[in-house]
């Protein structure tokens, strides 16, 4: 939809978790194929699922958690005040750039 609309967007590998290396690459790869992806990843950690039962966000029950919050939202920021252009992506059955 953004694509369409020409608007900016990255895809977010949330609630990644570093044991599954394997799982967290396969994600990645199949989110670059149709865009680009934020560096920042949110961890998959208990205070995240324990916010939702207080209508708080993650770092505001684990201050440990400001940091990858602050990574993401300089990331964002950086992404609304770029002259982004959207990225091309190969057509699955006719095998060119296409733009949606």
């Amino acid at each position: 939809m953004c694509r369409g609309h020409h608007k900016p967007f990255k895809f977010l590998l949330s609630a990644a978790d570093t044991r599954f290396k394997e799982l967290n690459a396969t994600a990645l790869a199949a989110l670059v194929t149709d865009g680009d992806v934020f560096g920042t990843r949110i961890s998959y950690r208990l205070p995240y699922i324990n916010a939702l039962t207080a209508g708080k966000t993650g770092p505001e029950i684990s201050k440990d958690l400001q940091a990858e919050a602050n990574a993401l939202w300089t990331e964002v920021k950086a992404l609304a005040a770029s002259q982004w252009k959207p990225p091309r992506r190969m057509s699955s059955t006719r095998g060119r750039a296409v733009n949606e």
